[in-house]
């Protein structure tokens, strides 16, 4: 059960913001969806001088395990640049 209802205007209005500003990566095959991972640019919470990626979302069924992979190594040269 969830925590909470959801709320598709509010999930619409994130992603485009993260995808404008931040890092949606999408992994699919045939036009559909298999894995995701969604992070924020944010200063680092120690050190504001620093920058880190943080991760939002993550979601890739087990079966696909190098898909994971490639989603996470895709995701660390979003947070290198």
């Amino acid at each position: 059960m969830p925590m909470c209802e959801p709320d598709a205007e509010h999930i619409e209005r994130m992603l485009v913001l993260h995808i404008d500003k931040h890092v949606v990566l999408v992994a699919e095959e045939d036009g559909k969806l298999k894995g995701t991972i969604i992070g924020c640019y944010m200063p680092h919470f120690l050190n504001p001088k620093l920058s880190m990626l943080q991760e939002l979302a993550w979601w890739v069924p087990k079966e696909l395990g190098v898909l994971c992979w490639k989603l996470l190594l895709l995701y660390e040269r979003q947070m290198l640049q």
